[in-house]
C-alpha cells in the first residue's frame, strides 16, 4: 500500500515559489536500508524508540506482522524522512485496540505535513481492523501534534497519553 502526495514540502527556510515535492508514504515489510538517517538524529535527541524499533525488528520480537499491524516509511524525493507503525496494543486484552508506535519524523522535516501524512496512512490502514487507536508520548511537542491530528489527551493510565476512536456509534 503506497500513498503519494504532491504537496509543498519545505526544505530549510525557503522554497521556490510554486514548487512541489513528491511525498510518498509506503507500507514496508522490512526495515529500510537507510534507517540510520532516522536513528542517528533520534539518538542525538535522546529518543531511543527508533533504536528500539530496529532492535525489535531485527530480533523478530516486533516486525509489525500480526493481523492488522503495519510499518510505514515516508520519503521525500527518495530521502527517508519518517517512520511509524501500528501494532495490536500490548497493554490491553482487546484485539480491537491498535497502538501507534515508533513514530518519528527527522527534525529537519518537522512541521511540513509529513507527520500528518504518516498518521493518515496509519489510520487508513487501521480502519476496519481496530476500533480505537492509542499511543503514549512524553514529549509536549508530540502531544500537541497528536491533538492537532485528532487524538484526545487522556490521563490516569501510565501506558496511554492519547486515544482516537475509529468506530463511531
Amino acid at each position: 500500500m503506497t500513498f503519494n502526495y504532491l504537496r509543498p514540502v519545505l526544505f530549510g527556510s525557503t522554497q521556490a515559489s510554486g514548487s512541489q515535492t513528491m511525498l510518498t508514504v509506503s507500507r514496508i515489510k522490512t526495515l529500510p536500508d537507510d534507517i540510520e538517517v532516522l536513528s542517528a538524529p533520534a539518538n542525538l535527541e535522546g529518543l531511543r524508540f527508533v533504536a528500539r524499533l530496529v532492535d525489535e525488528f531485527r530480533s523478530g520480537s516486533n516486525t509489525f506482522s500480526e493481523p492488522g499491524e503495519a510499518l510505514f516509511e515516508v520519503r521525500v524525493s527518495g530521502e527517508l524522512v519518517a517512520i511509524g507503525g501500528l501494532n495490536v496494543d500490548p497493554y490491553t486484552s482487546s484485539r480491537a485496540v491498535g497502538r501507534v508506535r515508533r513514530t518519528y519524523v527527522h527534525p529537519e522535516h518537522r512541521s511540513r505535513g509529513i507527520g500528518a501524512a504518516l498518521i493518515e496512512a496509519i489510520e487508513k490502514h487501521a480502519h476496519g481492523k481496530f476500533d480505537l487507536l492509542r499511543l503514549r508520548t512524553e514529549s509536549e511537542a508530540a502531544s500537541r501534534f497528536y491533538v492537532r491530528v485528532g487524538f484526545s489527551l487522556v490521563s490516569g493510565d501510565p501506558e496511554v497519553s492519547h486515544v482516537k476512536c475509529l468506530r463511531h456509534p
